[in-house]
C-alpha cells in the first residue's frame, strides 16, 4: 500500500522489474504537463526545462493557448473598437480582457 501522499492521482506507477530476485518494484513518478487556464488543453511548446523552455514569448504564453488567446485578443480589439462591450465578453476571458486593455 503507497503512503497517503503518495495515493494521488498526480504520480505516475511505473511498473520496474528488480534486477536481482524476481521481486516487481513499482516507482511513483511525478508529472507536470502545462495546461490552459481556460479550456484546460494542454499547452504545446512548454518543456520542464530553463525558464525559456517554460513560457512561449507571445501575450499569455504559458498560461493560455493559443486559441483561447487569440479569442482574448479578438475581444480586446472589439472592446477598443467600441463594436463590443466588456460586459458582452465571455466571462471566463474576462480577467484577460481587462488585463490586456490596462497596457
Amino acid at each position: 500500500m503507497p503512503l497517503p501522499r503518495n495515493r494521488s492521482r498526480k504520480y505516475r506507477v511505473r511498473v520496474r522489474k528488480n534486477v536481482r530476485g524476481s521481486r516487481t518494484v513499482y516507482k511513483l513518478t511525478r508529472e507536470f504537463r502545462a495546461s490552459c487556464a481556460i479550456c484546460k488543453k494542454n499547452l504545446a511548446g512548454i518543456g520542464t526545462g530553463s525558464h525559456t523552455q517554460k513560457s512561449v514569448s507571445r501575450a499569455f504564453g504559458g498560461n493560455l493557448c493559443h486559441s483561447c488567446s487569440e479569442r482574448v485578443i479578438i475581444d480586446v480589439v472589439r472592446v477598443r473598437e467600441k463594436i463590443k462591450n466588456l460586459e458582452d465578453v465571455d466571462l471566463s476571458r474576462r480577467a484577460y480582457v481587462q488585463k490586456l486593455l490596462k497596457q
